[in-house]
């Protein structure tokens, strides 16, 4: 309800998007939708729920505005769902400005010119299931008592997700872990207790178990019905168990990708020094509170970027890395709130 943030949101985000609406790109999906989508090889991988979005936003092989002017407001309406999580956490009711700018950063996040330009059969799916992700997280934290109801709803939904693509899973797990963290590592200690982080990470768990299990019963179903054979195209299939030199290969890949190239491609230079942050960070909570649990927890948030490739046994793409979007919005905005916090103290002082 504020103006002074959504107008500067409204805004960025048309200044970031809008040329791109306008002049379009023909990406290495765009000519290919006919063939995931009524060609059922999308089926085929239970990515159903994909199958549902490009029904659902457009109305041929290529859609030089729709989907696009959808997306952008899909991936406005992810941020500030997520400020609104935030808002809920923190209780603090007056500086909007640190929502403003954290909606901003998670929407200008220039990792997602890998799905915007390059491949953008995920124009709208990606930012679509950022705001479904976001508003399980708003609803779960808004409403902390366990119902069946909820986690029926919530597993359905985050169903839909896994369905669109097996990447956006991932994104709610990091997610998840940066809510713990900042509510048993960040607020004034004392609030939770040490050890309700764990019950409460399971509570969160059980609608995306649920939820999987749910995309594959559905993705078994229509492959029944529709006499389809099991495909694996993109990143869908598990190259485990790998051989010594293959598993040097993959650590070797992912440090150059994510480490290296931070010297000469953007995004992942923004990254790099996210992760240098948020380790000094981590470093400073545990001696502050005297506690491992920020080096556990935080351990587990780096761990949850490079879920899919822990998984898979294969490098993680750019366009499949949405975690790190997560990452460096949260890492920025505790950036943001201690520099908030420091200009306050100042003010009392003088």
């Amino acid at each position: 309800r504020k103006k002074r943030f959504w107008m500067p949101v409204f805004f960025l985000t048309w200044a970031s998007f809008g040329f791109s609406i306008m002049n379009r790109t023909v990406s290495i999906d765009d000519l290919a939708t006919e063939l995931y989508v009524d060609g059922n090889i999308w089926l085929s991988e239970y990515r159903w729920g994909g199958v549902i979005w490009k029904k659902m936003a457009t109305y041929s092989i290529c859609t030089p505005y729709l989907d696009k002017f959808l997306s952008i407001h899909f991936m406005m309406l992810a941020a500030a769902l997520a400020c609104c999580v935030l808002y809920h956490l923190t209780g603090d009711r007056k500086n909007i400005w640190t929502y403003t700018v954290t909606a901003g950063l998670l929407i200008t996040y220039p990792l997602i010119n890998e799905i915007w330009e390059y491949t953008c059969g995920a124009t709208i799916i990606v930012p679509g299931c950022f705001m479904l992700v976001a508003l399980v997280l708003l609803s779960q934290v808004c409403r902390p008592k366990f119902t069946w109801q909820s986690l029926f709803w919530h597993s359905l939904v985050l169903a839909f997700v896994a369905a669109s693509g097996e990447s956006l899973m991932f994104v709610y797990v990091t997610a998840v872990l940066c809510i713990l963290f900042y509510k048993y590592c960040v607020q004034e200690k004392g609030l939770y207790k040490a050890y309700g982080w764990f019950p409460e990470g399971l509570v969160f768990a059980l609608p995306l178990i649920l939820g999987v299990v749910i995309k594959f019963a559905v993705g078994k179903a229509i492959m029944l019905l529709l006499h389809l054979e099991r495909s694996f195209r993109g990143e869908t299939q598990i190259a485990w168990p790998l051989t010594r030199k293959e598993l040097v290969t993959l650590v070797r890949k992912s440090a150059r990708w994510y480490g290296v190239n931070g010297l000469v491609y953007f995004p992942i230079t923004i990254f790099d020094i996210c992760v240098i942050l948020f380790i000094i960070m981590v470093i400073v909570l545990c001696v502050r509170r005297k506690s491992l649990l920020p080096l556990l927890l935080g351990f587990f948030i780096g761990l949850s970027l490079f879920f899919q490739t822990l998984i898979q046994g294969t490098p993680m793409p750019y366009r499949t890395a949405l975690t790190l979007t997560v990452f460096t919005g949260f890492t920025l905005y505790l950036l943001l709130a201690k520099f908030q916090y420091s200009v306050f103290e100042f003010r009392i002082v003088f």
